[in-house]
């Protein structure tokens, strides 16, 4: 008990050695108490850090700091640049408004719980993303001995709503197809449509990668958006590189407007070049405005006041209804997983289950009726 001196401000001090300066002399961490037992107690966690390899000088970085850092190191050299925007937006926007001040050692699982649980209602994808850079950043933290635990690393997902895998109704895809007669955009959506392309894959086609002898379309290449500017690259798995057939009407209408093959066959209206991001926006509200008005959209002042959809089409909808054609015409799992560029067949599965599970509850529905209607005459058969 001895060896603990009191100070003059009648608390007791200790101090271990944390490590050395650049010099080579030791350098010391103390600890004060009022009680030689706390003292203990608190020099005995001190030596608990030191030994789990915590880092004492990071002590006071913010998570704002760390971020940055963490970025820097982890990310920038990792992904691509729609990747890092994306990261940065879910910390600009969701993360570092609440624990951006907070110094990274007090960040407590319930701050970052509240983080998620704000997402309550919301969109289920985006709660995924949010909870994902929350576990990677602070588990690089502890990895660094910046922290001891992840407090990201147990946290609930809440409740949230998931975005609908829908196709076109019967409906719905008769409007598309006239719509695509007359407008701009109406190539482009066919190729989504009939050729299950996603949007990405769309914008560096030229027409030098169709075939017009064999009717083939070779897909190899993608973009990634950067500052607007459509960037190409190589499809992000090799999944994603393919040779489909391209259906007979399609086919028939790029024949009629064939270009140069070095010739995008997208571009803006008044360049050559490929579509941006912001090109590609316009053009899909611009198709989607007609498609609405087409069927039976209300109108005032020509601004759209009520719109005709029950659930929105999106690009995406378009793929989803060419994933449905193949199921419809027995395309066979594996060769469906080629044709829509999925790595993991197990995608492409999900969707097909989908559509059993939609087509079996439509006949379920029809037998309802049926026996609705029927029910006096089996009750007279019984």
């Amino acid at each position: 008990m001895a060896r603990y001196k009191k100070g003059v401000d009648g608390n007791y001090r200790a101090s271990i050695v944390i490590g050395k300066t650049e010099s080579g002399a030791q350098r010391r961490k103390t600890v004060k108490a009022k009680t030689i037992r706390e003292l203990e107690l608190r020099l005995s966690e001190l030596k608990s850090q030191h030994d789990r390899g915590y880092n004492f000088d990071a002590s006071k970085l913010t998570v704002e700091q760390w971020s940055e850092n963490w970025l820097r190191l982890y990310k920038d050299t990792s992904v691509g640049a729609k990747e890092r925007t994306n990261i940065r937006s879910i910390l600009n926007k969701h993360i570092l408004p609440q624990v951006g001040y907070f110094a990274v050692v007090n960040v407590k699982p319930f701050h970052l719980q509240g983080i998620l649980n704000l997402q309550a209602g919301k969109s289920k994808s985006n709660t995924v993303k949010i909870n994902a850079v929350m576990k990677q950043m602070f588990s690089r933290a502890k990895q660094g001995g910046i922290l001891l635990d992840n407090p990201a690393e147990f946290l609930e997902l809440p409740m949230t709503s998931s975005s609908v895998r829908r196709s076109l109704s019967d409906i719905e895809r008769s409007a598309v197809l006239d719509v695509c007669k007359t407008h701009r955009a109406g190539l482009w959506v066919l190729m989504m449509l009939m050729c299950g392309l996603r949007r990405g894959e769309t914008i560096p086609l030229t027409w030098g990668d169709i075939d017009y002898s064999t009717g083939m379309l070779t897909i190899c290449k993608a973009v990634e958006f950067v500052n607007n500017r459509a960037v190409s690259k190589s499809p992000k798995t090799q999944s994603g590189i393919r040779t489909i057939p391209v259906p007979p009407p399609l086919f028939e209408r790029l024949m009629r407007d064939r270009g140069n093959e070095n010739e995008f066959i997208f571009t803006p209206a008044k360049s050559k070049g490929m579509l941006t991001e912001t090109n590609c926006k316009r053009l899909w509200n611009s198709f989607y405005r007609e498609l609405d008005i087409y069927l039976g959209a209300e109108l005032y002042r020509n601004k759209i006041v009520k719109t005709s959809f029950k659930e929105s089409v999106t690009p995406h909808v378009l793929r989803h209804t060419y994933a449905t054609d193949l199921y419809i015409m027995g395309v066979d799992l594996k060769t469906a997983q080629y044709l829509l560029g999925h790595a993991d067949i197990k995608t492409t599965a999900n969707i097909y289950t989908h559509m059993n599970a939609n087509m079996l509850a439509s006949v379920q529905s029809k037998q309802a009726e049926y026996y609705s209607q029927t029910a006096n005459k089996l009750i007279k058969i019984v």
